[in-house]
This record gives C-alpha cells, sequence and structure tokens, in this order.
C-alpha cells in the first residue's frame, strides 16, 4: 500500500464514518431512550474548557493514521475501524439512546471561544447515539494502532484517555457509554490487529 492509496481509504474510511453517526444521529429509528445516571455520572461536574480535549478526537485519529508505517498493519487497522464504525451503527440504529444535556446548560461568564465551540458541537452532534461512545472506541482504537511505535505510542495512549474522561466532563455520554466504547475497541483491536498478526510474529521469530 503507498501513500496515495493510503490517504484515498483514510478519507473513504473517515467519509464514510460521518453519515454513519450523523443519519441515527439526527433521524432516529426509534425515540430514544435515557440510560439512568450512575453515582460517576452524578459526581463527574461539567467543565466546559475540556470541549478542546474532546474536539481534539480529530486530530488524534487522522495524526496516528499517518503515523502507522507498516502497511500490513494499516490494513488490519482499517477493517479493525470499519468494523467499529458498523457496529456502533447498528446499535445506534436498533438501541438508540440520548444524554440528558439540558441538566447541564453552559454557565454564565464562559469566555466567547469556549462557548463558540461548544453549542457548535451541541448543535451539529444531538445528545443521541450515546451508547457505545464512538469518541471514546475510535480514539483507543487508533492509539493502540500505535502500539509498535515506542516513540509515540504512550503519548497517544494517554492522549486517548483524556479524551475519554472529556466525554464525561463535557456531558455527552454516560459512564457505560465509555466502557462500552472502550470494550468494543479493545476486543476488535486484539481481533484484526493483534490475533491476526500471531502467524507473522512467530514465523519472524523463528527466523
Amino acid at each position: 500500500m503507498n501513500s496515495g492509496q493510503k490517504i484515498k481509504m483514510g478519507i473513504g474510511l473517515f467519509g464514510l464514518a460521518g453519515p454513519l453517526y450523523l443519519v441515527p444521529n439526527h433521524f432516529p429509528t426509534y425515540e430514544p431512550f435515557e440510560l439512568p445516571l450512575t453515582l460517576l455520572d452524578r459526581m463527574v461536574p461539567l467543565l466546559p474548557a475540556s470541549i478542546y480535549v474532546y474536539l481534539s478526537e480529530y486530530f488524534l485519529i487522522f495524526s496516528a493514521y499517518f503515523l502507522v508505517r507498516d502497511p500490513a498493519i494499516t490494513a488490519r487497522y482499517l477493517r479493525a475501524m470499519l468494523c467499529l464504525l458498523l457496529v456502533s451503527a447498528l446499535v445506534f440504529v436498533l438501541f438508540p439512546t440520548t444524554y440528558p444535556r439540558h441538566l447541564y446548560p453552559l454557565p454564565d461568564g464562559l469566555d466567547p471561544a469556549t462557548r463558540f465551540f461548544f453549542e457548535l458541537q451541541r448543535f451539529a452532534d444531538t445528545p443521541n447515539n450515546c451508547f457505545p461512545s464512538l469518541h471514546v472506541g475510535t480514539v483507543l482504537m487508533a492509539a493502540l494502532s500505535l502500539r509498535e511505535n515506542r516513540r509515540w505510542f504512550g503519548i497517544y495512549l494517554v492522549w486517548a484517555l483524556l479524551i475519554s474522561i472529556s466525554t464525561l466532563t463535557t456531558k455527552q455520554h454516560y459512564v457505560w457509554d465509555v466502557f462500552g466504547g472502550a470494550t468494543l475497541a479493545l476486543t476488535l483491536d486484539w481481533y484484526f490487529l493483534r490475533r491476526q498478526s500471531l502467524p507473522v510474529r512467530v514465523v519472524a521469530q523463528q527466523k
């Protein structure tokens, strides 16, 4: 896979992600239902400034994708991410959930820039499509794709964890959404990125 093919496949995958998320987000098949707020959900405060961490998801995913140099890992990553999108979209359609964002209005006196980005996010993304958190699933999957890169893996993993926490502090997701997104990402990472690479590693060790 050359760089041109990689760019085209990346654009195709990320272009597909938009409709898979936004269609059920704005046009749910059934009436979305609220999940019960856990004690942790209630304890975590709304932190408006964390919207910048939340929005950094897109920079993490794109940069991680182009930091992966091994064509075999790139191919497995693309298959894993596609499966993550399809499974999440299926859940969004069949079991639509929503978050009670109306309980967390933005505070008065918020600086204009933060208010702008927060309101833009809430306008573009309705409170639906909560479980599983696609935000958490995609950033964790992207970070894990760099496990062979000692220079960047730790940085991206911490970054992904911070973004996962920001889904709670921006009041976009329930705690269960975070666990759901992380579980799905770890399962698909094991199947596509780790399990399928075992024969290659065994052969390499034998040589």
